[in-house]
């Protein structure tokens, strides 16, 4: 039988290969039908059916995601096992084998069992769903001492997992010695446990008033891919404390009692006796899905030395050599992911990763080259970078169209900074919904908006490669959002061809073409950075 009625956590036990990793993620996967039947397409086909035996082929079809797509892997039915016991990944029931065979297709795809000894739970994770894992570390993070940020992991978690992402936690050892050494508590170190729920548990109350507010004790349930050797804390498999819990808000969170190696326990203590923990976000970008939630670009590159290879932010002079990608976040509500994943195999001996990381640069509105000076450019982020297998422009400097050939090169580059201004002309009641258009010899950058306000504060950076600087200079124009008609509010042109480096001036505004000796109100404040070098920033 390959599958009895249907897949659970239940069903995925580890074998005599240290694949707790791998095991903790079937088990997340078992918990999440839609994913699971992505990773064993066409289950009911592949089932054995006593009306119809002559349909059985003898091989399995399962699919794992791969650097951007999707693999097929088929292998056959036999699975390796000593006096009749299979001795890798099983499951309780004897005759159900899907777990098993699942483990064999991904052992197949990286050349061996062997290969499967040792790894990173987030691995799994991503090559079952195609999403993206999330690395958190519960010490340096001091979430157990932190109520605030505690609470903020807790309802993200809850809403991650009502998501359907995949997640699942792990107490690493401090020596070789405590591999799979079991804790006082009950839980085992170096070893990957799926979380399977998330949820605010009530407490039994009394009274009238306690029947609709009663106390919510926030829980995480996980389960030991061993199968059995649960936690021993409060709320563990008979403790007293479930006594607290009405018997129907039990059964609402599928309570049972048994040597599963499935438990629950209170978020404190989870934040408390838990390191690490991973969430493989499931990332919907379908344009037929009701509730698609991302748009994905994706890009391929390498590390090539010497030309290409820079070293992290620490190598001040090499690390603008690395590959740079340049993307947009066109509204402030959008919550963009990065992925940087390294192309990497697994051997007997373990993974092949190197140490990997990136960061996140703001640039101007406009650059579609390479950054060459990181001092004028604000970093937003900057990762970690460890040896996981799991970030911003093609040109050094910009080249001429097959239909521009005949315009000639630019000359000068000029990147300014639209820092802020100061008492312009209020516009409404509110004052005014200023932004700035920033033009130069036929492009033009608009800075975003600042609402209600006659001192609004852009921080937006523009840049421009000029080909005739002196007889088209940079022109700055303010204008007041409106519904149905935007409000001219004054303009600065900047005529200096001069080379200058983070040159700080505070402008006047004028009026337009017919009245533009007429000073406005209001001061703006600008950066300049201008070079004839055109690889200069």
């Amino acid at each position: 039988m390959y599958m009895l009625e249907g897949a659970s956590s239940g069903d995925v036990t580890q074998g005599r290969i240290g694949n707790c990793w791998f095991v903790a993620a079937s088990s997340c996967l078992a918990a999440n039908k839609q994913v699971w039947h992505n990773v064993i397409p066409d289950v009911s086909e592949q089932e054995w059916d006593d009306n119809k035996p002559e349909n059985y082929q003898g091989i399995f079809h399962f699919r794992f995601w791969r650097y951007g797509e999707w693999l097929d892997v088929v292998i056959d039915d036999m699975l390796p096992t000593v006096n009749d016991e299979l001795i890798f990944i099983h499951s309780q029931s004897k005759n159900e084998f899907w777990s098993a065979l699942l483990e064999k297709a991904y052992a197949k795809l990286f050349g061996c069992y062997e290969a499967l000894d040792g790894g990173d739970l987030g691995e799994a994770l991503e090559d079952f769903t195609g999403g993206v894992s999330d690395h958190i570390d519960l010490v340096k993070s001091e979430v157990a001492d932190k109520p605030e940020e505690k609470v903020e992991l807790f309802a993200r978690m809850q809403k991650e997992i009502d998501r359907s992402s995949l997640m699942a936690a792990s107490i690493p050892p401090s020596s070789s010695d405590e591999m799979e050494a079991v804790t006082e508590s009950g839980l085992v170190k170096g070893h990957a446990y799926g979380i399977t729920a998330v949820k605010n548990v009530h407490l039994e109350g009394s009274g009238l008033f306690n029947m609709f507010n009663r106390e919510k004790i926030p829980m995480i349930r996980l389960r030991n891919p061993w199968g059995k050797c649960e936690w021993k804390g409060a709320f563990s498999d008979g403790s007293p404390e479930w006594e607290k819990i009405s018997k129907s808000d039990r059964e609402k969170i599928g309570l049972t009692f048994e040597d599963d190696g499935e438990f629950w326990m209170t978020f404190d203590d989870f934040c408390k006796h838990f390191v690490n923990a991973a969430i493989c976000r499931v990332v919907n970008t379908s344009l037929f899905s009701l509730s698609k939630t991302y748009d994905e670009g994706l890009a391929h590159g390498a590390w090539k030395k010497p030309e290409r290879a820079g070293g992290c932010l620490n190598n001040k002079d090499t690390f603008l050599k690395n590959p740079q990608f340049a993307f947009d976040i066109t509204d402030d509500e959008d919550e963009p992911m990065f992925h940087l994943l390294q192309k990497t195999g697994r051997t007997e001996s373990g993974s092949l990763n190197q140490t990997i990381g990136f960061t996140i640069i703001r640039v101007e509105e406009n650059r579609r080259h390479r950054i060459h000076d990181l001092s004028l450019f604000e970093v937003v982020k900057s990762t970690v970078f460890r040896d996981s297998r799991s970030i911003i422009l093609n040109h050094d400097k910009p080249t001429k169209s097959f239909l521009n050939c005949c315009a000639g090169d630019p000359v000068l580059v000029t990147r300014v900074k639209i820092i802020k201004a100061e008492g312009l002309e209020r516009q409404d009641r509110t004052g005014a919904d200023p932004y700035c258009i920033v033009s130069c010899e036929g492009e033009k950058v608009y800075t975003p908006v600042c609402k209600d306000t006659t001192n609004p504060s852009w921080e937006s950076a523009a840049i421009f490669f000029r080909k005739k600087p002196v007889s088209k200079p940079l022109k700055i124009q303010i204008w007041n959002s409106n519904v149905l008609r935007d409000q001219y509010m004054g303009k600065h042109v900047f005529m200096s061809t001069d080379e200058m480096r983070d040159s700080m001036k505070a402008v006047d505004l004028y009026g337009r073409k017919g009245e533009s000796n007429q000073v406005r109100p209001g001061k703006l404040y600008i950066q300049i950075t201008q070079s004839r070098n055109l690889t200069s920033i």
